[in-house]
Parts: structure tokens; C-alpha cells; sequence
């Protein structure tokens, strides 16, 4: 019988294989998968973002985002900058390097996303966003335990 956790674990695992034999063909002396990401998700935004935004965006421990974005600030793609409202908080903002970067990750997540929906229609890939939905909502209710 098969069993949900080792389905999304697998999922997940595979996911991440799949991801970062991908951007390190695609992208082999830049930085690292997560690096990439951080990259991807900072182009993105439209307002302010902080490491604090990452670490929730991501799931990942204070340690992780600051020593990612360290390397980031180290070989020039990102930096950091106090906020105007809030001198303590500093801004992650992309260097010009950083955004030449990005543009090339916009094309590159396109990419990975048509491959894993090939071959699923559009009704399956509203079911699975709605499925995974609720399941991480089961997994927040449950937090407490």
C-alpha cells in the first residue's frame, strides 16, 4: 500500500535532483541551487525584501539564509542596505551583476516548470496545487503536536 509521506517524499527528492542537475548544467560557475533561487525570488518582488522574508519563504534556518547571502554579497550579485523606514532592517537588493542574473533565471524556471507539466492537463495541475494546499494545511493544524 502506498503511503502519502513517502509519496511527497520522493516527490520532493526527485524535485530537487531534477532542479539542481538543471541549473548546474545551466548555470556551472555561478552559485549554488539555492543561491539561484534566492536570486529568482528576489527579482520577483515588487516591495522591500529582507533575509527574514527568505527564511520564510523558503523554510530555511536563520544560519542557512544569512551564510547564502553572505556568498551572494562576497561574489557581487546582491547587497545589502539599510532601510529608509527602518535603519535596522537591511534591504536585499540585486547588484546590476544580480539582475543580469535574474533575467537569465526567469528563463530557466520556465523551463523546469513546462517540464514538470508536460504531459499533465490543466484540470490535473488545479488539482494537485489544490491538493497540496490542503494538505499543508492539514500539516499546520497539527503543529501543536
Amino acid at each position: 500500500m502506498k503511503s502519502l509521506g513517502r509519496e511527497i517524499k520522493k516527490l520532493s527528492n526527485e524535485h530537487f535532483r531534477f532542479t539542481n542537475r538543471y541549473l548546474i548544467h545551466h548555470f556551472p560557475d555561478h552559485c549554488s541551487p539555492m543561491q539561484t533561487f534566492f536570486i529568482h525570488h528576489i527579482g520577483k518582488q515588487t516591495e522591500p525584501i529582507f533575509q527574514k522574508d527568505l527564511e520564510n519563504w523558503f523554510n530555511i534556518r536563520r544560519s542557512s539564509a544569512s551564510e547564502n547571502l553572505s556568498q551572494m554579497e562576497n561574489i557581487g550579485l546582491i547587497e545589502r542596505v539599510a532601510n529608509q523606514k527602518d535603519m535596522r532592517l537591511k534591504e536585499i537588493i540585486l547588484t546590476a551583476e544580480g539582475e543580469e542574473y535574474f533575467q537569465k533565471t526567469k528563463t530557466a524556471f520556465g523551463e523546469l516548470n513546462r517540464q514538470l507539466a508536460k504531459n499533465l492537463s490543466e484540470s490535473e495541475i488545479e488539482m494537485f496545487y489544490s491538493v497540496t494546499e490542503k494538505m499543508i494545511e492539514n500539516m499546520k493544524e497539527e503543529e501543536t503536536i
